[in-house]
C-alpha cells in the first residue's frame, strides 16, 4: 500500500514540476546583440549596438559585451551598469581590443552579450555571429 501512495503523490508533484519548468526564468528579461561597426576599414574598437531588457530593482547589476573578430583575432570586452526600467534599452557599447589587433569591416565577428546579477553571474546571455560593419 505505501508503494501505491508514493506513486500516486509522485505524479502531481512531476506535473507540478513540468508546468513550473515551462515559465522563463526571468520572464521580463531579455537581451540581443544588433550589430557591430568599425570607423573606417579597420579600428582597435567596435561598436556593438545591444537591446536588452530588465526590470527595475530586480536582480540583474551588470553587463559585459565580448567581441571576437574571428579573422584578425582582435579580442575586446567592455562593461556596464545597464539601466533597468522594465523597457526595452538599446546601446551602443564602445568594445576596445586587449591584444592590439584591430577589427576589420567585412570580418566576421563573434559577440557575447550578458546580463550579471550582483555576484557576476550570468542571468541570460547570447551569442551573435555577426559581420562587422563600416559606418
Amino acid at each position: 500500500m505505501n508503494r501505491r501512495i508514493v506513486t500516486w503523490l509522485g505524479a502531481p508533484a512531476l506535473g507540478v514540476g513540468l508546468l513550473l519548468g515551462a515559465a522563463p526564468a526571468h520572464a521580463g528579461t531579455g537581451v540581443q546583440v544588433d550589430g557591430a561597426t568599425v570607423s573606417g576599414a579597420a579600428s582597435t574598437t567596435v561598436n556593438v549596438t545591444v537591446e536588452y531588457s530588465c526590470d527595475a530593482g530586480g536582480f540583474v547589476r551588470s553587463a559585459t559585451v565580448v567581441a571576437e573578430d574571428r579573422r584578425s583575432g582582435a579580442l575586446g570586452t567592455a562593461r556596464l551598469t545597464p539601466s533597468c526600467t522594465g523597457a526595452t534599452v538599446t546601446a551602443v557599447v564602445p568594445v576596445a581590443t586587449l591584444n592590439g589587433n584591430g577589427y576589420v569591416a567585412g570580418d566576421p565577428v563573434s559577440v557575447r552579450a550578458s546580463l550579471l546579477d550582483g555576484d557576476d553571474t550570468e542571468v541570460l546571455g547570447v551569442i551573435s555571429q555577426l559581420t562587422v560593419g563600416n559606418r
